[in-house]
């Protein structure tokens, strides 16, 4: 029984999650130390101009502007 509510907490979890990332106002994504995305929202496609499918062939290092680059990379 304990087993089935810690995967019904999981899924529950998850699925906020991945509200929160369909219905916030700003951009959000998560991405890997080599500035790989792991997972971003349609709204930072939105600010940046890019597709999802554009933006996923991006690092962040590509999008980031050359003078900027030292910082992110920190």
């Amino acid at each position: 029984m304990e087993h089935k509510q810690v995967d019904t907490s999981l899924l529950s979890s998850e699925q906020l999650l991945r509200t929160t990332y369909a219905r916030e106002v700003v951009g959000i994504a998560h991405v890997s130390p080599k500035g790989r995305w792991l997972r971003f929202n349609q709204r930072l496609c939105d600010i940046l101009g890019y597709d999802s499918e554009e933006l996923a062939a991006r690092t962040l290092q590509d999008i980031t502007h050359p003078d900027d680059r030292d910082v992110s990379d920190a």
